[in-house]
């Protein structure tokens, strides 16, 4: 967060093809996104990954479009925006954002179940955009399995550097599990179903 309001208002006479630029217009796309969006984007995606020279254009702009709706704030997040009221308080913007996370912090008990990250995402944050060079840190088969996806392969068509094939929950509290999420082929998937025993396959047609 301190890179978006700092690099908004970076010198305007730095080369119009610099890195530094570039990334200086992003930071004003992303202040563009109102108080939930920026929280919600500055959780999610790290300035090493979208910063300028780091992502392309297109992909910078298609993480963008996703957006967040208005939500309440876990009380963490409050409390990271206000050790940084001294810091970033003289930027344009920020106070706004304070008292809006202020306004909607969040009281509401721990649900307890990681799955309840698929339908109330309350207490977790969603991470995605997963740089795809990262893609050797899951274990070989599950690799095979995104890469033979629908999602994956769509992504490679359009020579994307980041894919959201995979996404992870983190929980804001610790009575909650992490989530992870990964998109897999129709194949593979049935393949992984039957190799871990969860029964015996069905015709989920005939339901």
């Amino acid at each position: 967060m301190r890179k978006i309001y700092k690099e908004a208002d970076t010198d305007p006479e730095i080369p119009s093809d610099s890195k530094q630029c570039s990334t200086r217009e992003r930071c004003k796309l992303i202040k563009d996104l109102g108080p939930d969006g920026i929280i919600h984007w500055s959780i999610v995606y790290p300035a090493n990954v979208w910063k300028g020279g780091n992502i392309g254009q297109v992909d910078f702009l298609s993480l963008l479009a996703d957006g967040v709706s208005s939500q309440a704030w876990p009380p963490q997040v409050h409390d990271v925006l206000l050790s940084l009221k001294q810091e970033l308080g003289g930027y344009l913007g920020f106070k706004t954002l304070l008292n809006h996370a202020t306004e909607n912090k969040n009281s509401a008990s721990p649900k307890g179940s990681p799955t309840n990250a698929l339908l109330d995402t309350t207490n977790y944050v969603e991470f995605r955009g997963l740089r795809r060079d990262k893609l050797d840190v899951l274990p070989s088969s599950m690799q095979s399995g995104v890469k033979a996806s629908k999602h994956w392969q769509e992504e490679s068509r359009t020579d994307a550097t980041v894919t959201e094939a995979i996404r992870l929950y983190m929980p804001m509290v610790p009575e909650c599990d992490a989530v992870f999420i990964v998109k897999v082929g129709f194949r593979e998937g049935w393949d992984l179903f039957e190799r871990c025993g969860f029964g015996e396959s069905v015709d989920v047609g005939s339901s």
